[in-house]
């Protein structure tokens, strides 16, 4: 049977982010596989460095459905705050603490983040609630709010209601979320 892979994100043994045993079985995938899809141009220049062979390894950029994210539809209900909407993993790397810090000096702002895992389990994962102790530090009670992971067609009402979209994670993968944001008509700030 053909078979055809794609890496969500290739190990980097000079950042140290990822296990041990990742750039061996990447390896072993490289040269088992009959193809692969990388998702960006980087991505396919490192995975022929590592010894896959040009002609088995196709680009295949992400890209928005602008039918669903579009600036026109449904929104979620505003409560009176210029709203800051996060979208992305619930994961140190993407700075959630920077933007608690940031909106304390913002009155009338209150953070949206999305994603991590679902609603009914949130307060289970140790970075939200990491992430719930340091807004209860700094005062910020209601103005903080942790969706959970949302159904993809659900994400461009969150995102329609925002004021500013951020995207500050340390690295990203794909960094979808701020052309998603941007289809829909929102400003975006990213690191």
């Amino acid at each position: 049977v053909p078979v055809v892979q794609t890496f969500h994100e290739i190990s980097d043994k000079n950042r140290g982010k990822h296990p041990a045993e990742q750039a061996p079985t990447e390896a072993d995938l490289i040269a088992a596989v009959d193809h692969i899809v990388a998702t960006r141009s980087s991505e396919r220049a490192e995975l022929v460095r590592r010894g896959a062979r040009p002609d088995r390894v196709t680009t295949a950029t992400g890209g928005v459905d602008t039918d669903l994210f579009s600036p026109h539809g449904s929104r979620w209900e505003l409560n009176g705050h210029r709203r800051l909407v996060c979208l992305g993993e619930l994961v140190e790397r993407e700075s959630v603490d920077m933007l608690l810090a940031a909106i304390t000096r913002l009155s009338d702002t209150e953070l949206f983040v999305a994603g991590g895992p679902p609603s009914s389990g949130i307060r289970m994962s140790h970075e939200a609630q990491r992430l719930t102790g340091m807004a209860d530090e700094l005062g910020l009670g209601a103005r903080f709010r942790l969706t959970g992971t949302l159904k993809h067609d659900a994400v461009p009402a969150l995102l329609r209601s925002a004021d500013v979209v951020v995207s500050t994670p340390s690295r990203a993968p794909f960094g979808l979320a701020p052309l998603e944001a941007m289809s829909c008509g929102r400003p975006v700030v990213c690191t």
